[in-house]
């Protein structure tokens, strides 16, 4: 699948490069393919077994990761010539502040990047990977773990427009060639389901919440499964 802000940024330069809430480091490699030159790509998050992971992915000089909590960065103003955030934003309590800190670090001229999920405008399968994706916030939010529901397309530009960015390119990503049938991600989702049920034992929404699970298990096998459409935006500062 082509990728247009490959094309976007391919005569870019950034030495300095954060990925905000990186997790095991998912979005790092892609970061390198964008910005081949780059000096150091930086990873941060508030999960200490994240950072490890990270850690052992990305163990070469070039890269760093350290534990920190997003909404405020140790960074000084002005510090990074890109900083990127991946499929996270709704993980946050207060979204609209870890964006600010993203914008506070960035150098003017710098790039912003965000790459989101979105709920609405899916196709069947796709609405299936929505639909758990949301009863898995509900899951985590039983727990104490600050998981929202997706935003809509719209919210996502809307956030980001509160920054003042100048817009540089949006795009929607979806692999048209996804396989709702495929056999290794039903599974992988169904296990997830079972674990995830483990999790909620005992609380006072287990009923609920099996219930509401049990039907998208059957949704699962109806429909299947593709990749919710993501939104791809580069804003400069």
């Amino acid at each position: 699948m082509d990728d247009p802000i490959k094309e976007k940024l391919r005569d870019i330069k950034c030495q300095t490069i954060l990925d905000v809430a990186t997790g095991q480091g998912n979005l790092i490699g892609y970061l390198k393919e964008l910005f081949p030159d780059s000096d150091e790509i930086v990873g941060i998050d508030n999960s200490p077994k994240a950072i490890k992971a990270a850690r052992e992915k990305f163990s070469g000089n070039g890269y760093r990761f350290e534990q920190m909590d997003a909404s405020k960065m140790s960074f000084d103003n002005n510090y990074f010539d890109a900083v990127a955030l991946s499929n996270s934003l709704h993980h946050f309590a207060e979204p609209k502040a870890i964006l600010n800190e993203m914008y506070r670090v960035l150098k003017p001229g710098g790039l912003l990047m965000v790459f989101e999920m979105f709920r609405d405008n899916q196709n069947t399968s796709q609405k299936t990977h929505v639909l758990l994706h949301h009863w898995w916030a509900a899951v985590d939010s039983a727990t104490g773990i600050v998981h929202n529901e997706t935003y809509s397309r719209n919210e996502i530009l809307d956030m980001l427009a509160n920054l003042g960015l100048r817009e540089f390119a949006v795009f929607d990503y979806a692999d048209p060639n996804d396989d709702a049938r495929e056999e290794k991600r039903i599974k992988w989702m169904k296990d997830i389901y079972k674990d995830y049920f483990a999790r909620i034992e005992g609380k006072p929404e287990y009923t609920k919440l099996v219930g509401r699970g049990k039907e998208l298990m059957k949704r699962l096998d109806k429909y299947g499964i593709t990749w919710a459409t993501m939104i791809g935006y580069v804003g400069k500062k």
